[in-house]
């Protein structure tokens, strides 16, 4: 039976990227609805897929530290991305 259902929510996932966000909504919400498309679709596979839905705490766990290293990544690239160019123009928030 979960198998039934997991195959229905994957074909139904495939079909939600298709649906045209900028025709229903303001074109500047398109970046927003896209990600949270993304999420919604990302936690599906982690908790049905991966079988994580079903699984011992230690395994909340294990992805939980997953998703946190992730979050760690992300962040120390987007903090070199922001100060990148702090050498050339000096840091932006001290200069007044």
């Amino acid at each position: 039976m979960v198998y039934i259902f997991r195959w229905k929510t994957k074909n139904k996932c495939k079909q939600i990227p298709k649906i045209k966000v900028h025709d229903h909504i303001i074109r500047a919400l398109n970046t927003p609805v896209a990600i949270a498309i993304a999420i919604f679709k990302a936690t599906l596979v982690v908790l049905f897929f991966m079988h994580v839905r079903y699984n011992t705490p230690l395994m909340w766990v294990f992805a939980g530290a997953g998703f946190f290293w992730l979050l760690i990544l992300l962040a120390l690239t987007m903090q070199d991305y922001v100060t990148r160019h702090w050498d050339d123009e000096g840091i932006p928030f001290l200069i007044q």
